[in-house]
């Protein structure tokens, strides 16, 4: 009786595989994984958007309004980027301000007819991106290899949020429109550095140890330092003994500042370079030298504000100031 027991259910277990494998042969297959719903759902997108764009640039005799289909199909933090650097432009008129390399949709400034093929599809921990060639046919020959980083919305709809070929399209629009603001904001410097030398008012240029020319967390680690600072003055410690604008220290003034370098680091932060002159007037001849200024800049508010200045030795003073901190509790 044992044995035929044993038997019995497997018997049973062989027919249910096999009822189970017949269920799956007859087309009850297992429901798609949401990453697969997203991967159709992005091809789809990137077909239907290449396939409206396309028609509009292969149109004999018609201009496309590459406008209409940025507002329609880009993501509101690429927009919003665009936006900052047409106030750049605006202040520039006649000169090229922003990526060069013509049309993004088509990656070039001339084409006649233009096609678009999907090579590839990958998944990130934050954003799909897939992997496009542009073909251009006709009176215009070549092909471009991009790379589309896709968001969605508050809707849940999906809008491309960068173009990549070779370079972060939207990285170097924020690049341009950082090194713009840092430039503005040493004017607003060399300007009061000029008046302090003319009243002997030194303590002038503590407005810009201000918001909102410095992020909120910097601010507030300055202003804890700041006022051990004025604790510790009497004893002769002091932990600001330069000028992080770029002033050595008093009877010193910025003549000119250049952005000479401005790039996007993988924290959202921008990553300046300067090139400062600076004078010293204390001195019967008035000596001027160049030196190199290094700051990181953060989005807050609507503007680039400074989030960290690097000591001429390299050094981080966010870094440092939070280790002073740590040292006086």
């Amino acid at each position: 009786m044992k044995k035929k027991y044993l038997f019995a259910i497997c018997v049973s277990l062989l027919t249910c595989g096999c009822s189970q494998t017949g269920r799956q042969a007859d087309g009850g297959a297992d429901e798609p994984t949401d990453r697969e719903k997203d991967s159709t759902a992005v091809t789809s997108f990137v077909e239907t958007v290449y396939k409206d764009v396309l028609s509009a640039y292969n149109k004999r005799g018609a201009e496309p309004d590459a406008g209409a289909f940025d507002k329609q199909y880009l993501s509101a933090d690429f927009l919003m980027w665009q936006e900052e650097l047409e106030k750049v432009a605006a202040k520039h008129p006649g000169e090229i301000v922003g990526p060069e390399g013509g049309d993004h949709w088509i990656q070039g400034q001339d084409w006649d007819l233009v096609g678009m093929q999907i090579d590839s599809l990958w998944f990130g921990q934050d954003q799909p991106a897939v992997f496009i060639t542009i073909n251009h046919s006709g009176n215009c020959v070549g092909s471009s290899h991009l790379q589309l980083l896709l968001s969605k919305d508050d809707t849940g709809n999906w809008r491309i949020d960068d173009f990549v070929s070779g370079a972060s399209e939207k990285n170097l629009i924020k690049s341009c429109v950082a090194g713009e603001q840092i430039g503005v904001l040493y004017e607003m410097i060399i300007k009061d550095c000029k008046r302090q030398t003319e009243t002997r008012d030194y303590t002038s240029l503590d407005d810009f140890n201000d918001l909102p020319y410095l992020t909120h967390e910097y601010h507030r680690l300055y202003q804890q330092v700041d006022s051990m600072d004025d604790a510790n003055r009497a004893e002769g410690g002091r932990f600001f003994n330069y000028d992080h604008w770029g002033l050595g220290q008093e009877f010193y003034s910025i003549e000119a500042a250049t952005v000479s370098e401005c790039s996007i680091m993988d924290d959202g932060r921008a990553d300046v370079m300067l090139d400062l002159t600076v004078k010293a007037d204390y001195i019967r001849k008035p000596d001027t030298s160049h030196e190199s200024r290094r700051l990181f800049l953060k989005w807050e508010d609507g503007q680039w504000r400074v989030d960290d200045f690097v000591s001429p030795q390299g050094l981080s003073e966010k870094a440092l100031m939070k280790e002073y901190l740590q040292k006086k509790e």
